[in-house]
Parts: C-alpha cells; sequence; structure tokens
C-alpha cells in the first residue's frame, strides 16, 4: 500500500550503467512514485550532487539505450509505480520531440519534466508528452507571475 507520499530521484546510469538498477532497487521498495534523471553533460538545473551523479554516469558509458532499459526494467517490476523522467531539452532535441516521447512511452515512463524550457516555451513538449500519453509536469516558481502559473496549471497534469 503506497500512501507515504515518498517520491525518491536517481540520476539513471549512476554510478554505472551495470549497477544503476542494483542502486535504485531499494528506493522502490518505499516510493510510492520515482522521478529519474537522464544524464546530461551540462546539467545546470541541478545542484552539485545530482550534476556529480550525471558526469560520473556519463563517464561510465551511461547512454539513452541503457538508461531506458533500466526504465524498462522498474517498469516490468513496478507495474503501476508511477516513474517520472526529469531531462534537458538538449537530449530531447537530439532524437526529435515524437521520437523522444515515444520511446520514453514505451519504456514505461509517466511524466517527464523538462528542466531548462521555460513556461512560455513548453507547448511543443507538453503536445507532444500529451500525444503520447505522458503527463507533462511543470514547476511553479515562488515569484511566477500569475499568467505564468495559469499557464503552469493548464499545461502540468
Amino acid at each position: 500500500n503506497r500512501t507515504r507520499g515518498i517520491r525518491p530521484f536517481a540520476v539513471l546510469g549512476y554510478p554505472s550503467p551495470q549497477t544503476s538498477l542494483e542502486w535504485i532497487r531499494p528506493l522502490l521498495e518505499l516510493a510510492d512514485a520515482l522521478e529519474l534523471g537522464l544524464p546530461f553533460s551540462d546539467p545546470i538545473a541541478d545542484g552539485p550532487l545530482i550534476q556529480a551523479a550525471s558526469h560520473t554516469a556519463l563517464a561510465a558509458g551511461a547512454c539513452r539505450a541503457s538508461n531506458l532499459a533500466i526504465v524498462a526494467a522498474i517498469r516490468a517490476e513496478y507495474p503501476d509505480l508511477p516513474i517520472g523522467l526529469l531531462v534537458y531539452a538538449n537530449l530531447i532535441y537530439r532524437t526529435g520531440l515524437d521520437t523522444f516521447y515515444t520511446t520514453v512511452r514505451e519504456a514505461g515512463v509517466d511524466s517527464v519534466l523538462v528542466a531548462d524550457v521555460p513556461v512560455s516555451e513548453i507547448e511543443p513538449f507538453a503536445t507532444a508528452a500529451c500525444a503520447r500519453g505522458i503527463d507533462p509536469i511543470l514547476i511553479a516558481p515562488p515569484n511566477a507571475p500569475d499568467p505564468a502559473l495559469e499557464q503552469i496549471a493548464r499545461t502540468s497534469r
């Protein structure tokens, strides 16, 4: 019965693609949902620990295929656990919006937060996500003006 509100975060591929799932697995026992970060070479929206984990994962050979294989393995083991993905826009642009959202959905992702896209530019990402049954997640900063908060409320799922 997952009702504690626990939503741990882990960087996919950390500490290596071969050991990442074993590192994430203990988190799953208590999780009500899981947020996974795709490692990125310039994770400017993250703090120093997540930046370091991202760099470690990439140095160990983490790539799109290995990361999505980890997501698919988690989904197979925990079919009802909500899985969110934290990603940077360049990782989406590299493959194209349609291909990106299709492949992450096939791996078992339920929601995607694009860390470095402002609300004013999120519409193409949100449209592509929703078309594939993925919930777009947006952050509401404390200093956001009312029109931005209204757009966040309309767009987020």
